[in-house]
């Protein structure tokens, strides 16, 4: 976006990042302006509890806002800050701010179908309709974006007034990837005739993998000898065990399935090439309502996603027909997901108005104010 405005509007912004971005916003300097935290008091931050580093991260903003003449503040993550926000020190700095907050208050949560689940819907909504409540009392505090969730922006406007706005999750079009399929394929070790499930991320609880290990089972033998399941990220730590026992389990009970694993970080060009090469990407997220970048590289190559059909991933897939939405604590219901897929029996993606809804042209003029 920047490359698209004039030097007065570029010279508008300055954009406060870990001194760990350095290198990678290097050739962007001569158009950004940038200001890199020192890794010293990074570290000295990290050691703090949360309060006192939101506390300090504050104080830092604040310096930099008086320093560069600043009248808005924008913040990129709001759910650890929220304490913050609302206080007395913050609102007296006079600095305009907006900030993304990436778990609002909605009732795709709990169903509230046993007692146990009403209650724990009760509790979360008294708790987030207080935490919000302080938040507000900071007549700073101008907007607040919800990504992806139209939903959770009418909820709060109701609830709360009119600060509150829609914010698109942007998808990086940039990266475009000229190999073909079968050369793909071959670099990471994939047989040509074989139907390719795609696990990708950072590989936690959320991601299901013992759920979609069960629900491999359930395939017929003919379609287990169509399939490569590819597993592809780093392992979260504390998550090693669990997950490599269920892929052990799998591939020792369901012989025809191959499977490649990749368990380290993927850069981008990476993340675009593994896709690119998959047949369906499944992302059946467990106790996980929020979004995720996954869906807007999914629609930038056309391919359907089984997805958890809970929370603002349900509704998106829903609404753009990416795919089919599961159970995710159903291993059956992922299963005939997969079976369906692998029938042909899923509609053909047209990922363009997804694309189209959520470029990253949209996002920024509507976070940074551009007109």
């Amino acid at each position: 976006v920047s490359q698209k405005k004039d030097a007065q509007t570029r010279t508008s912004y300055l954009f406060v990042l870990n001194k760990a971005a350095a290198a990678r916003f290097k050739k962007d300097e001569s158009l950004i302006r940038f200001h890199y935290i020192a890794s010293d008091w990074m570290a000295q931050q990290a050691a703090y509890p949360l309060l006192k580093k939101t506390s300090l991260d504050f104080e830092l903003l604040g310096e930099l806002a008086s320093r560069h003449k600043a009248q808005r503040l924008v913040l990129m993550q709001a759910d650890t800050h929220q304490f913050e926000l609302g206080r007395v020190s913050t609102e007296n700095r006079g600095l305009k701010i907006a900030a993304i907050l990436f778990a609002p208050l909605h009732q795709v949560y709990e169903d509230g179908s046993t007692p146990s689940k009403w209650l724990k819907r009760l509790f979360r909504s008294v708790r987030k309709m207080a935490q919000m409540a302080w938040m507000l009392r900071n007549p700073n505090m101008k907007t607040f974006f919800f990504l992806n969730h139209k939903a959770a922006v009418k909820t709060h406007q109701t609830y709360f007034g009119d600060r509150f706005e829609y914010l698109p999750d942007p998808v990086n079009t940039d990266i475009e990837i000229e190999e073909s399929v079968e050369n793909l394929k071959n670099k990471y070790q994939i047989p040509q005739n074989r139907h390719v499930l795609l696990i990708y991320g950072h590989l936690s609880p959320r991601k299901n993998i013992p759920n979609i290990m069960e629900a491999l089972g359930y395939l017929s033998p003919e379609q287990q000898n169509q399939v490569c399941v590819f597993i592809c990220g780093e392992i979260e730590q504390g998550y090693e065990q669990v997950l490599q026992t269920a892929v052990e389990n799998a591939e020792r009970t369901h012989s025809g399935i191959r499977f490649v694993k990749n368990f380290y970080f993927f850069d981008a060009q990476s993340t675009h090439e593994v896709v690119k090469l998959s047949d369906v990407v499944l992302v059946p997220y467990i106790h996980f309502f929020s979004s995720s970048n996954i869906l807007g590289l999914a629609a930038k190559y056309n391919k359907p996603l089984i997805s958890t059909q809970l929370g603002i991933m349900g509704e998106l897939v829903r609404q753009y027909r990416l795919g089919v939405g599961v159970d995710p604590a159903n291993c059956q219901d992922i299963a005939v997901a997969i079976s369906k897929e692998l029938q042909n029996k899923l509609s053909d993606i047209d990922g363009s108005s997804y694309l189209r809804d959520h470029a990253a042209e949209v996002f920024c003029q509507k976070l940074l104010g551009l007109p």
